[in-house]
């Protein structure tokens, strides 16, 4: 009875260490409109979101213009001095890029600024999404946050407040915030707030460099903190950015915000107000709110101290400490695991042969987790293809997928262990285990600094474990004692390790399930005493179990696999006119044609290249022949057409006499530009503000393209002084005209536009010579 009562005591704390993790991953509850003025509330907040993301309002758009109107009207009612920052942002990389800027920029002066505190976030959305997460959410709760300082005492430090356009096409706001600064004093302190999908917690995931005060202050001004600086060191790692991609580098300090829950919703037509998580809302602004009140009263004048790891535990703060301890904290855990090593050795608990097995099939146990769930996840792929691409291969349902994959991953770290335990000694799996662990510590001590936390902490936890362990008698049957200390030292590492999981399927789906298998087996190999005093003597129950469950959880996700209004199918159609030979034609992104897309390809289907439409584009596609349909063309004035010797300026105004939501203005194969600038600026190469983008986008040796974003631009180009010169105009408007769609049926709502891909839009290609 008492060993029962001793597992069941076990159980409860290892089962309450997990529910605790993922709880303090959870946003707040929402405030209603009837709390307090000074308070932040969700449900005040959301009456600005249902009017921002009424409707899609992409750069240079007429809702995008509406947007911006309420948003300046709603600042200068809250008493802040607002501008408007109207210009042309121009990057290149590959192709050159452009766009037409309105950022909004309002101030409120303090009672006596050091520096200012600035919050960022962009009101502008994808073209077919309403943007309600992505990122009406931020700037509603920039306009609550304001509301609510109203009713507090005034800030010392001067508050800014930046709304950025032309976020979503490639952050061209931002750059061109950076580019001409138009504030008169520094930046102490900058937030900027993002999303991405509709639901999770308010994630601080960046930091500027030298981020030891900042981080900080954070930990001490905000409640329901969620930060890990391992996100630091991850975000490098991908193809990612945000507004403060740029701002980092003209600001002394800053902290970068998003939540990522509910992927499937990312640049979707279902990221609108009704579909949002409005505890998510809570937590931007309850973490506006407080970082505001806390920065905007502190001294701003230094702010910069040496970086630090920092994670959420069983504390309200975070656990914190400066990056410069890792090498004296593995140095710890090191010589912490030779010494419990030795005592292992004198006791006769250890063999050095049977360590060096233990360790070789800890390995192996590793990454056969990883490569079965792997190759199982890409098995199970083409059965739901419907679903494979919303984006990161989100599928709906996939939670039943994830509780599989963990089962199976728990089946290859628990299969055979009771056997190979009495076999090998179960000391000789566990420290061949930590072995493995061991190197992981010094490997996040000198390549992963800011997140070598995740195996430091369990790695010392766990070796104070096993010197428990080694005073017992019987390893397989702990006393309590032994038993209580054992599960405690199991902790950290499910702690930590819970919540980075959730994490990483939040973010990266199951494109991760491999290495959540293996993040899984990892983790057991610090649990080898727990597993040990669970199994029963028939080594085969606990694997079979597992096996069982597994196969369960993948089926019932498996058997989830009908599009419903819930659960949409993504899809694309495009209408594409080429005005230069008075044709159209349908064209699809789909590798096959569904239920609602067949009508568009009645007649013959053809295989082919779409790069008149789609330039960047060389993959063949599906298209068929379409009605004609009355749009509007682009046109092109010539300015000026000069030659020097065997240079030729050619300065051209093109505009469209529709609401174009991008325009690709693209030379022919055979012409060459040296020099090119639109509405007088010259384009500067991305790398210089993101070096890193190099390791995800590849040069390509192709003719010179611009694309712009916006309604009319000038283009001036230095060419070769020979005739003629060709540019190719092609215009994108958002949806299909209504005489292509005479005789059809309109898009059902068992079927979404597939996010990320041209769709449900209309082309216009027509090509100049001069």
């Amino acid at each position: 009875m008492e060993r029962l009562s001793t597992y069941i005591l076990m159980i409860a704390v290892l089962g309450a260490t997990v529910f605790f993790a993922l709880e303090r991953l959870q946003p707040p509850a929402v405030l209603p409109a009837t709390a307090d003025p000074d308070l932040f509330s969700a449900t005040r907040a959301m009456e600005h979101v249902r009017i921002i993301a009424a409707e899609p309002h992409p750069v240079s758009s007429a809702a995008n213009r509406k947007v911006r109107e309420y948003l300046v009207s709603e600042l200068r009612s809250l008493d802040l001095e607002v501008s408007i920052q109207k210009t042309t942002s121009v990057l290149a990389y590959g192709n050159a890029r452009a766009a037409e800027v309105q950022n909004i920029i309002a101030e409120k002066r303090g009672t006596g600024s050091s520096k200012a505190v600035m919050l960022v976030a962009h009101y502008d959305s994808e073209t077919k999404a309403p943007g309600a997460g992505d990122d009406g959410y931020a700037i509603a709760a920039i306009l609550e946050t304001v509301r609510a300082l109203k009713f507090s005492r005034p800030l010392k430090n001067d508050l800014v407040v930046l709304m950025t356009d032309a976020e979503e096409p490639g952050m061209f706001g931002a750059r061109a915030f950076v580019d001409e600064y138009p504030l008169s004093e520094p930046i102490g302190v900058a937030m900027n707030f993002e999303g991405r999908g509709n639901a999770g917690p308010s994630m601080m995931f960046e930091t500027t460099e030298n981020n030891g005060w900042v981080v900080r202050r954070f930990s001490e001004a905000v409640r329901n903190k969620v930060a890990f600086s391992l996100m630091v060191d991850i975000y490098k790692l991908l193809p990612n950015n945000t507004d403060f991609t740029f701002l980092k580098d003209t600001i002394a300090s800053g902290l970068n915000f998003a939540h990522i829950g509910g992927v499937e919703y990312y640049h979707s037509a279902r990221d609108n107000p009704d579909r949002l998580d409005r505890r998510t809302l809570q937590h931007h602004g309850e973490s506006m709110l407080a970082a505001v009140r806390y920065f905007g009263d502190a001294d701003l004048n230094n702010t910069r101290e040496p970086d630090v790891i920092y994670f959420p535990f069983l504390v309200p703060r975070f656990v914190l400490y400066p990056v410069a301890w890792n090498i004296p904290l593995v140095s710890v855990a090191t010589l912490l695991f030779l010494v419990a090593l030795v005592q292992a050795f004198r006791r006769r608990h250890v063999r050095a042969t049977r360590l060096l097995i233990g360790f070789v099939l800890f390995v192996v146990r590793v990454l056969l987790a990883g490569a079965a769930v792997f190759v199982l996840w890409r098995s199970l792929g083409p059965l739901r293809p419907e679903f494979g691409l919303l984006y990161l291969q989100k599928v709906y349902h996939g939670g039943w997928f994830l509780a599989g994959f963990m089962g199976l991953a728990v089946f290859f770290g628990w299969s055979f262990h009771r056997l190979l335990a009495e076999k090998l000694g179960l000391f000789n799996l566990a420290f061949g285990a930590l072995v493995l662990w061991l190197t992981a510590c010094w490997g996040a001590a000198l390549y992963l600094p800011d997140g070598s936390y995740l195996f430091v902490w369990p790695m010392i936890t766990t070796v104070v474990a096993l010197v428990v362990a080694i005073r017992e008698a019987n390893p397989f049957a702990l006393s309590r004692t032994g038993c209580i200390v054992v599960a405690l030292c199991a902790i950290p590492g499910l702690y930590l390790y819970a919540q980075l999981i959730d994490l990483l399927y939040q973010g990266m789906t199951l494109l991760v399930a491999g290495l959540i298998a293996i993040l899984i087996v990892f983790l057991l190999g610090t649990m080898q005493h727990l597993m040990a005093v669970v199994s029963q003597r028939r080594w085969w129950m606990e694997p079979s179990l597992l096996l069982f469950v597994s196969a369960v959880c993948t089926v019932l996700g498996l058997l989830q696999n009908d599009p419903t209004t819930e659960s949409p199918k993504p899809d694309s159609i495009v209408y594409a006119s080429d005005m230069d030979h008075g044709r159209a034609q349908w064209i699809t992104f789909e590798h096959t044609i569904d239920g609602w897309t067949r009508q568009f390809f009645s007649g013959d289907v053809d295989t082919g290249r779409v790069s008149r439409y789609f330039p960047s584009i060389t993959a063949r596609l599906l298209t068929g022949a379409a009605p004609e349909a009355s749009l509007p063309g682009p046109s092109v004035t010539v300015e000026q057409d000069k030659r020097a010797n065997t240079v030729r300026t050619l300065r051209l105004k093109i505009a469209s006499e529709g609401e174009v939501i991008e325009m690709s203005i693209v030379a022919d194969s055979d012409d060459v530009v040296y020099d090119a600038r639109v509405n007088g600026k010259p384009f500067v190469n991305i790398e210089r503000y993101i070096p890193q983008i190099t390791r995800f986008v590849q040069r390509q040796s192709r003719p010179w393209a611009l694309d712009y974003f916006g309604q009319v631009c000038e283009l001036s180009l230095k060419i070769p002084s020979r005739h003629p010169f060709h540019l190719r105009v092609i215009q994108r408007f958002a949806g299909i005209p209504p005489e292509a769609m005479r005789g059809m049926s309109p898009r059902p709502e068992w079927t979404i536009p597939r996010p990320f891909y041209p769709t449900d839009m209309s082309i216009v290609a027509k090509t100049f010579s001069f």
